[in-house]
């Protein structure tokens, strides 16, 4: 049986399972106040914890994606894919703060956009954000995705971003009606 999530690439890198020699890699990161300060998982306290939550939360789960930047071969973020039925997603995402402004997030973020439509045939990918965070706002709306909300989410207020797939002209039901080609019935 074909995975819903399979392994895929972008130019800089391999999107694949989150493994447990990520953990110490991604606890790096993760440790980073600035990176925490928007993620559900918030400040580090305890190293220990936090390798447990990580490991629970992200080491072979469906749907969780290391981002394995492919010169160094290391997971600099991860991404994640949650099916909320089966015609829409939503995508989570933090990366390492050395990759920053970059435009490595985008090209992932694309790669996956373009999988959920073209192959798994999703209608709607989401994205939450808080509303502080301007370089993700930025991010999401560089994508193509668009501000339909706002939600208050574990107390911050947050934007609620959504991208619906293309449908082409051809199987539109208004498309054949609307075109000056068609000849209405008599």
């Amino acid at each position: 049986m074909k995975s819903l999530f399979p392994r895929l690439e972008t130019p800089h890198f391999d999107l694949r399972p989150v493994s447990t020699r990520d953990l110490e890699e991604m606890l790096s990161w993760a440790e980073d106040p600035e990176v925490a300060r928007y993620l559900p998982w918030g400040k580090v306290q305890e190293r220990l914890l936090a390798l447990e939550t990580l490991y629970r939360n992200y080491v072979c789960m469906e749907g969780v994606y290391a981002l394995e930047l492919r010169e160094e071969h290391r997971c600099v973020g991860i991404l994640t894919v949650k099916l909320i039925s089966e015609q829409d997603a939503a995508v989570g995402y933090a990366l390492n703060k050395c990759y920053w402004g970059k435009g490595l997030m985008k090209e992932v973020l694309t790669v996956m956009i373009e999988h959920l439509f073209a192959d798994l045939e999703i209608w709607e990918v989401q994205a939450e954000c808080a509303q502080e965070n301007l370089p993700s706002i930025h991010l999401l709306e560089a994508c193509g995705l668009k501000l339909i909300g706002n939600i208050k989410d574990k107390g911050i207020c947050c934007f609620r971003y959504a991208m619906i797939r293309k449908v082409p002209a051809c199987l539109s039901a208004a498309s054949a009606f609307d075109s000056p080609n068609y000849d209405y019935p008599a």
